[in-house]
This record gives structure tokens, C-alpha cells and sequence, in this order.
């Protein structure tokens, strides 16, 4: 195992010149906390990125990778977060399988 020392830089995620971010409550947690997430770099920058194979792919996994081809590795980096919420048995319940 490498061991990794980090070290906390006052201003977050946007300490970084350059960098924006945000965050907001859109309504995925039933508790109305802040439950998504951007973060965009005002500049091209180099990306890279590291893919599942499983076969069940969501989109975003399969735009991102695309992106990423069609750039060549340079991007106006952004990331999003979304927080999921666990599914509850009533919303199990009235789910609709995926066949």
C-alpha cells in the first residue's frame, strides 16, 4: 500500500485559481439538504479518466468516455455529484422492472 499524505487548503474546492463550484438542494433528497454539486474549471485542461466494463453502462458514462475520445484528452473540466437516495420499499414496490 502507498501511503498518501494529504493536507486541507483553506477555500475547498475552489482554492485553485481558476475554479468555480456550487451546489444546491434540486429535490433528490427527501430532506432538502444540498443534494447536487458542480464543479467547472474556467480553462481547457488535461483530462483522463477511468472507466467501468461492466456491460451495464448508465449515459453518462458513455457520453463522458466519448467526450473524452473526441477531445483527446484536453477539456474544460466539470464534475457533478448528485447524492442518490436509497430507494424506500413503497418506491420499490411501485417500480417498474427493467427487462
Amino acid at each position: 500500500m502507498i501511503a498518501v499524505e494529504t493536507q486541507k487548503i483553506a477555500g475547498g474546492v475552489t482554492a485553485p485559481a481558476g475554479f468555480r463550484a456550487s451546489g444546491v438542494a434540486c429535490g433528490i433528497k427527501a430532506n432538502g439538504k444540498p443534494d447536487m454539486s458542480l464543479l467547472v474549471s474556467d480553462s481547457p485542461a488535461a483530462a483522463a479518466a477511468v472507466f467501468t466494463t461492466n456491460m451495464a453502462q448508465a449515459a453518462p458514462i458513455l457520453v463522458s468516455r466519448e467526450h473524452l475520445q473526441r477531445a483527446g484528452g484536453t477539456q474544460r473540466p466539470w464534475s457533478s455529484t448528485a447524492a442518490a437516495p436509497t430507494p424506500a420499499p413503497a418506491r420499490m414496490a411501485s417500480a417498474t422492472p427493467v427487462r
